[in-house]
């Protein structure tokens, strides 16, 4: 479930009202959003008005968790997460931010103007060592939780609940993958698979286990080339003990990008057996349907024996390979690559001509190349340190 903005999101710009009222608002208590950190703020446009009424209401109700916006005249609904008041979108004019099988994400805010997620589901307040907190928290992904019980029985994704969950998350900025992979052309796609990587590899270095990698499940942020991957969505999350390679467990996830050692569990009486290498999987099955991307480029990480798959590493050095055989590439590209290949190719050398692939540098180099070969046939006075620096990098 994704937890970036919609593409179908209708926001509205705040009118200098609520721009004058949230600066009054600003106190020296920060907000468990604020102390985040908070990559987007007043995405939703809550009212002066809508704030007072929240916190009198809150005030003289200390034992609910939810004011609602039906017959109160108000643009918002609220929830408390114990002291903080949060604001919730209103769907009709903010819409959401994702939607799953078992839930809906909002965006909230709270009166300082930070933002954040809002998973709504059916259920009751975890308890802050369950196995989904904890990984929520380890990925810095969490917040806060809080739930209320229903007045009556309620369906609610196909399902009669009597109470429901609110839990904050961090938003994370962008639209879900899927939404964005149309509108990418092919060196995009490359930037993209490796942003995706990267972001993969963030949560196995915390011993994390994401079991249910697709692309609704990935956020990105796409400005050109300039693209940033986040993995969203922990519910069937695990943490891989130390000193462990897999651990079992019922089958979960989503068919098609499921591993074949997690897919037998469905029609054999065996546990599914969940590691990197399982998710390694699952992520080549999102490059190949949903990316449209060769197939040869990820054979070794859909292979059926676990232990034959690639590293995240290796799959980042031929995404990178294939990105640097195309033609044009803009200057941001080449120092993509760059850096890229220095960061996970523990051989890689930084060629010296690495800045004449672009066009852009060429007369400049041209330039240096020329003043160096003046310097040096006048002997003119230049610090030896300085002259064998250009020498160096610019040979005669």
């Amino acid at each position: 479930m994704m937890t970036g903005p919609d593409s179908n999101s209708k926001k509205r710009k705040l009118t200098s009202e609520n721009s004058d009222s949230i600066k009054r608002q600003r106190t020296s208590k920060s907000s468990f959003i604020s102390k985040r950190a908070c990559v987007q703020s007043n995405l939703l446009n809550v009212t002066q008005n809508d704030w007072h009424k929240a916190n009198h209401f809150f005030k003289t109700h200390r034992n609910e968790t939810k004011m609602s916006k039906k017959n109160r005249s108000l643009g918002h609904s609220f929830i408390r997460f114990d002291n903080e008041i949060i604001a919730l979108a209103n769907k009709a004019m903010e819409g959401t931010l994702g939607e799953g099988a078992f839930g809906v994400v909002v965006a909230g805010q709270c009166q300082t103007g930070e933002n954040c997620a809002i998973k709504i589901e059916g259920g009751t307040k975890r308890r802050p060592n369950t196995q989904e907190i904890q990984v929520m928290r380890k990925l810095q992904y969490y917040l806060a939780e809080t739930s209320r019980t229903l007045p009556t029985i309620k369906n609610f994704k196909g399902n009669d609940i009597s109470s429901k969950r609110y839990t904050a998350l961090s938003l994370r900025k962008g639209k879900e993958l899927s939404q964005v992979i149309s509108q990418l052309n092919y060196k995009q796609k490359l930037i993209t698979a490796i942003k995706a990587c990267e972001a993969l590899l963030e949560v196995h270095d915390k011993r994390v286990i994401h079991a249910d990698i697709k692309a609704n499940n990935m956020i990105a942020d796409v400005k050109g080339n300039n693209i940033h991957v986040d993995t969203v969505d922990y519910d069937f999350s695990i943490i891989l003990p130390k000193n462990k390679d897999y651990v079992t467990d019922g089958w979960k996830g989503t068919l098609d990008y499921m591993a074949p050692e997690i897919a037998a569990a469905i029609r054999l009486p065996v546990n599914a057996k969940f590691s990197f290498s399982s998710d390694i999987y699952a992520l080549g099955q999102m490059f190949i349907l949903d990316f449209k991307l060769p197939k040869q480029i990820f054979a070794d990480m859909i292979c059926l024996n676990p232990q034959e798959r690639c590293t995240l590493d290796k799959i980042i050095l031929k995404l990178i390979n294939q990105l640097s055989a195309l033609k044009n590439l803009e200057d941001e590209i080449l120092q993509f690559i760059h850096k890229t290949k220095a960061k996970y190719d523990p051989n890689y050398k930084s060629p010296a001509s690495t800045v004449n692939n672009s066009a852009y540098f060429l007369g400049f180099t041209h330039y240096l190349k020329e003043t160096a070969n003046a310097f040096c046939q006048k002997s003119l006075d230049i610090p030896t340190m300085a002259k064998n620096y250009i020498l160096s990098y610019f040979p005669r």
